[in-house]
């Protein structure tokens, strides 16, 4: 399905690439695309699993061209890779993306690498849009050095023309099939081990590279925090009776289901062979908190259903930028007892950009930065706040205001907010008291 294909490949690239800050798929006319192929074709199966196995196992196996062993690789092999990341990159971030990530090194293959994986119609699309545009190897190549945002790449060519005929070359071919279908014809890549005969030693991918590396620096960093810990230890029933004592209630197999997907985080890990160190009983706690708070997301028809009344958790980089407020007053609903809200609006109201930036967001519907403001009525008194828009990252302002209105309708409690130890959020209603005991759980100290 579309909308599980983007926040998919959203996932994979925030873990695997080095994306630099910049301007992203943000052009109206691309998001209008996806719609209207999401009505398409969204009840499409797409083959997510089978794509996934593909995906890593090519990855986690095959060394990119910046490698000694690349080129001694079997043809399919390489072309393999190359149109993996190309489509991952496009789909992440577009063609501008892939460009600034991997380089005119990866760009030159491209080309062949459709030929091969029988991709002729997305060969001639690439192409055609190159020699249209009048884009070199040498320009790709300057990028980083040139547009470390990547904002003049966007001004001076329309990347969203092509990755809108992308997106429709995926939808209506079922490209994931095609991938699987050419690797059908090579099951080998799916093997773990290879013989010293089959290939040369090789580095990891550029991409499987940043991803050790940059998991590595992180375990290290909270591993070593974990073991400097000089308090016993929780175990998890503890850290279950510590959040049932500050009022959270912990549904039945969540607890379970939380340490078996840390366990599976754990085996991945020792796969990429990294370091792997205790889990703490902060970080446990933490995720059992996103696990009861999450609620379930339907993309198929863009609602948010809560599942606890205790505990509200979100990642602060949202999917639906339209409705991100409207969404976080029904998480906050779903813990106030009595935040019974009505007539939400929430509409973009002006730019506040660089002047430089200024002929690239005119047309543009959803700018990285301006004002958002955000209204509604609770109790027959209404409220209105601007926030500054940054894009699909959500405004931590916004929980200050919900104190405030909360202050003035004469609530008892109000909201506390915990990091969940990545880019989500973690929010709480009551006391002082209540706050102190989670935080002292989730942080070793009071809120």
């Amino acid at each position: 399905m579309i909308k599980r294909m983007c926040a998919f490949l959203l996932s994979i690239c925030l873990i695997l690439c080095a994306v630099q800050p910049g301007i992203a798929e943000t052009d109206a006319d691309f998001y209008e695309k996806l719609d209207q192929l999401w009505e398409e074709y969204g009840d499409r199966d797409f083959h997510w699993e089978a794509y996934e196995k593909l995906y890593f196992a090519v990855i986690e196996k095959v060394g990119g061209p910046e490698t000694a062993g690349f080129a001694l690789l079997p043809s399919w092999e390489q072309s393999l890779f190359i149109v993996l990341i190309l489509d991952m990159e496009i789909q992440n971030g577009g063609l501008a993306q892939f460009f600034w990530n991997n380089g005119a090194l990866y760009a030159a293959l491209v080309p062949d690498a459709l030929t091969e994986t029988r991709l002729e119609d997305v060969k001639e699309l690439y192409e055609g849009f190159l020699r249209e545009n009048g884009i070199t190897l040498e320009e790709i190549d300057a990028l980083r050095e040139t547009d470390p945002t990547m904002t003049e790449i966007y001004t001076r060519h329309p990347f969203d023309e092509f990755d809108n005929r992308y997106m429709e070359i995926w939808a209506k071919t079922d490209l994931n099939q095609r991938f699987l279908d050419f690797a059908a014809q090579h099951p080998e890549i799916y093997d773990n081990e290879r013989s010293a005969e089959d290939a040369p030693a090789q580095q990891p991918a550029s991409a499987l590279k940043q991803l050790r590396e940059g998991l590595q620096t992180l375990l290290d960093l909270f591993g070593g925090q974990n073991k400097a810990e000089t308090e016993p230890e929780m175990t998890d029933q503890e850290v279950i009776q510590a959040l049932q004592n500050a009022g959270i209630h912990v549904p039945e197999g969540a607890a379970e289901e939380t340490r078996t997907r840390m366990d599976q985080w754990d085996a991945y890990t020792k796969q990429l062979g990294l370091t792997v160190y205790p889990h703490s009983a902060r970080e446990y706690a933490a995720n059992l908190l996103v696990s009861i708070g999450m609620g379930d997301y339907d993309d198929t028809s863009y609602t948010w259903t809560p599942a606890s009344h205790d505990v509200y958790a979100f990642d602060a980089e949202i999917f639906d930028i339209e409705n991100m407020y409207a969404l976080f007053l029904q998480g906050v609903q779903s813990i106030v007892p009595g935040f019974d809200y009505q007539d939400v609006t929430e509409t973009l109201e002006e730019y506040k950009v660089h002047p430089a930036l200024k002929e690239l967001l005119a047309a543009d519907s959803r700018p990285y930065e301006g004002i958002k403001t955000v209204s509604f009525t609770l109790n027959g008194h209404a409220y209105q706040k601007e926030l500054d828009y940054y894009g699909d990252w959500f405004n931590e302002e916004a929980i200050a205001w919900i104190n405030e209105v909360l202050g003035q309708e004469g609530f008892d409690g109000r909201l506390y907010d915990f990091f969940d130890g990545g880019q989500g959020l973690i929010l709480i209603y009551g006391s002082q008291e209540k706050a102190d005991q989670v935080g002292r759980l989730l942080n070793g100290q009071e809120w």
